[in-house]
Formats: structure tokens, sequence, C-alpha cells
């Protein structure tokens, strides 16, 4: 008899997630830190169940504080998404083409060629064995700007990530001293929910000076 593995336990919404937890998946989109327990260290998990839970707790954040700099991400992740569709289609779609094709074929090539133009490559539909070489020697240096722009968004979401990590330690000194704790704030100990009411606080606190 195989022993029972060990059932994995979720945060379920911004009202249990840690705001460190948060904070590391704000910076990584990794949504193995919705996982109880887990630290970066451990073997990573995909499933269904992650990747519902993490558009839920998204949309549950979002509505909570309506942060515009968080759907700018959002938009930079579904961006990085399309434009990966696109490179992984459009290489294989080369990869074939590159083989070439028989003469009695041309109907197939020109569905290949139909299909490049749906993406935005242009290639001729009547064209001799070199010249396709050729043309698909240019397609394939133009697909490389996609490659780029995946690139150039990875890194803007990275570097999104470590401007977050940094502020937030910072936000959490100016929320202990605003809000008069006389122990520090722990990101490790504060869920989310914990921390935007602690916002509203302190918005409030300052209208009242």
């Amino acid at each position: 008899m195989r022993p029972s593995k060990k059932e994995i336990e979720l945060y379920t919404s911004i009202e249990t997630l840690l705001l460190y937890n948060w904070d590391r998946y704000l910076a990584t989109k990794d949504n193995n830190w919705f996982i109880i327990g887990y630290d970066g260290r451990q073997t990573k998990i995909q499933s269904q169940v992650l990747t519902q839970l993490e558009a839920d707790i998204q949309d549950e954040y979002f509505k909570e504080i309506n942060d515009n700099d968080f759907t700018k991400k959002l938009q930079k992740w579904a961006k990085i998404d399309n434009l990966t569709t696109k490179y992984n289609y459009v290489s294989s779609l080369l990869q074939t083409m590159w083989l070439g094709f028989a003469d009695t074929e041309m109907e197939m090539r020109l569905k290949y060629v139909d299909m490049l133009g749906k993406f935005g490559f242009i290639m001729s539909k009547i064209n001799t064995i070199d010249g396709d070489k050729v043309e698909l020697t240019r397609i394939n240096q133009e697909l490389q700007g996609v490659k780029t722009q995946i690139k150039m968004l990875q890194d803007e979401l990275q570097q999104d990530g470590v401007q977050e990590n940094k502020s937030l330690g910072l936000q959490l000194k100016i929320m202990t001293k605003a809000l008069g704790f006389t122990v520090g704030l722990n990101a490790k100990e504060l869920t989310v929910k914990e921390w935007v009411e602690l916002g509203r606080e302190l918005v409030t606190l300052s209208k009242k000076n």
C-alpha cells in the first residue's frame, strides 16, 4: 500500500495570505507562494487549482485597493503570454517550411504562408525553393524581435519586483512609526487584508492631522 501524499494547504484569500508571500508573488509571479509553508526553495508545483487561485486572489486584491500599478503589471504578463505564443507558433511554422514542399504540396505551402501572414510575417505566395529559403531566413530574423520584446517585458517585471521588495521594508517602517506601534510590523505576520486596512487607517489619521 502506497503512503498517501501530504495534502497541500493553501492561502485561499487576502484575509489569510501573508503580506510577505504576496510581495514575493508580485516579484516573481510564482503562484507557489500561495502554498502555506512555501519559501521558494521547494520543488515548484503546477496545478489548475493554483492557477485558478492565483486569478481569484489577484481579482480580490485589485477590487480591494484599486491598484493601477498592479493592473499595468497584469497587462505586461498578458502581453508576454501572447508574444510567447506567437514566437513558439511561428518558430514551428518556420521549422516545417524550411524542409521544403514537393510540387504536389503547393496548396499546403500556401496555407503556411497564410498562417505566417496572420501573425504579421509576409511571404511571397509564389516563389522558388531558393527564394523561400531567403524569405524564411528574413522572417526568422524578424521573429527575434519578438523574443527581444518578451525579454524586455520580463526585465521590466523583474525590476518592478525588486523595487517593490525594497519599498515594502520602507513602507513597514513608515506605517509602524505613523500608527504609533512600539514593535515593528512584520510582513511574515501581517495578512494582505490587514495591510490594506492599516493603509486605510493611516489615510484616515492623516486627514485628521
